[in-house]
């Protein structure tokens, strides 16, 4: 619950021959024992927590990078995820990659160890095992940052990429009544 704002140190990339680092929104913490309260002022979105490993995804138009919020490159890890933002429009994406559960034992997704793999290894889990982005925030689209637009108007950005039906890419909406989730 709460509302975002970047904290941690992300990716550092040369853009325009300027060093840019581009950060994880992270959720600020609200107080839950308020929470008719913070439904009612419209202040705050609620969207579902994926558990899985957070990533970020930069399309330059000529490059993909694809990293977990430490800044590691996770592009070998996740294969089927690299070949997916090669699809996405130019911009940089915020989001939580997981596996999806399809066994009786297990009650969440996880990510199922990808980011401990060799490449050869990650090749295999992505036919066998598919990771799904999902996308939750747009921090550059076309361009142009979008960090300072507000947060409807970068999920009516995400909306449109959306939009295009891009495999194994999924955005996150708010919930509309969160005390029914």
């Amino acid at each position: 619950m709460g509302q975002s704002g970047a904290k941690e140190v992300g990716v550092t990339k040369t853009v325009g021959g300027k060093m840019k680092t581009e950060k994880c929104m992270l959720a600020k913490a609200g107080d839950e024992t308020k929470i008719d309260e913070m439904i009612a002022s419209g202040n705050y979105r609620f969207e579902i927590k994926y558990d899985g490993e957070r990533g970020l995804i930069r399309n330059d138009g000529k490059e993909v990078s694809f990293n977990a919020r430490s800044g590691k490159d996770i592009r070998g890890q996740f294969p089927e995820l690299t070949e997916m933002a090669r699809n996405l429009p130019v911009g940089v994406y915020d989001g939580e990659i997981y596996v999806p559960v399809n066994s009786p034992n297990k009650d969440k997704p996880t990510t199922s160890g990808r980011t401990s793999v060799n490449d050869k290894d990650a090749l295999l889990l992505a036919k066998v095992k598919p990771a799904t982005f999902m996308c939750f925030d747009v921090l550059e689209y076309g361009g142009e940052n979008v960090e300072n637009k507000t947060y409807e108007e970068r999920k009516e950005i995400l909306a449109r990429v959306e939009s295009m039906n891009i495999d194994l890419f999924s955005a996150v909406f708010p919930e509309e009544n969160p005390k029914e989730t």
